[in-house]
């Protein structure tokens, strides 16, 4: 199944905010409605699950937010309104008493800011690289799609490029009295025809391939 992180399309520099802001929530599972789904919980005795549902995509983002730095389903892209990106620590520092309630700062690092709490993380971090990575898959597919394409076109050019000259063969083939058609570095002589069946010359044709 499809997992948040591979229906997102980030801003470069800002992989780090996003990763820090969604957290485990870039492995939810994509679902088309959750109602459907809601029944199997019955049964889910163990562990930790988180579904997204797939809606279309996220409302208009507002400039400034974390959201604008972001494409991707609207249950994803639509809370990260709410958080306002800065360059640097410093600048989220500064910015953090005029932050109006309910909102929140978050640098390219990663450090995350409300008016009266911060988050960091360092070290090991099992979501770090995560978009990366998978901004890295989207491309290698996309290089694997052109490359099969070209493959696909060189293909059919090589077929008519042999359809072509197994027409000419057979154009030689018809000209000539004697069978052309011999094994290669083999010598024929033969008469050669007009295209009214008519004697033109003699010549010596000379199978190269």
């Amino acid at each position: 199944n499809t997992r948040v992180a591979q229906t997102l399309e980030v801003e470069a520099g800002w992989e780090r905010a996003v990763e820090t802001a969604l957290g485990d929530y870039l492995e939810a599972v994509c679902v088309e409605r959750l109602d459907d789904v809601a029944s199997s919980l019955d049964v889910f005795n163990n562990g930790r699950v988180a579904l997204s549902e797939h809606t279309g995509a996220g409302d208009q983002p507002v400039p400034g937010s974390l959201g604008s730095k972001v494409k991707g389903p609207a249950a994803v892209v639509n809370p990260l309104a709410d958080v306002i990106t800065a360059d640097t620590l410093a600048e989220a520092l500064a910015a953090r008493s005029s932050l109006p309630p309910g909102k929140s700062i978050i640098t390219r690092g990663g450090e995350w800011l409300g008016r009266n709490w911060l988050r960091v993380s360092r070290g090991e971090d099992h979501h770090a690289g995560v978009l990366e990575r998978e901004h890295r898959l989207k491309a290698l597919r996309a290089d694997f799609s052109v490359s099969e394409e070209k493959v696909v076109a060189l293909e059919e050019h090589l077929s008519a490029v042999r359809q072509s000259l197994a027409d000419a063969e057979a154009d030689l083939q018809w000209l000539c009295t004697a069978d052309v058609a011999v094994p290669p570095g083999r010598v024929v002589y033969t008469g050669l025809l007009n295209a009214r069946g008519t004697y033109e010359s003699d010549l010596t044709v000379t199978s190269l391939s």
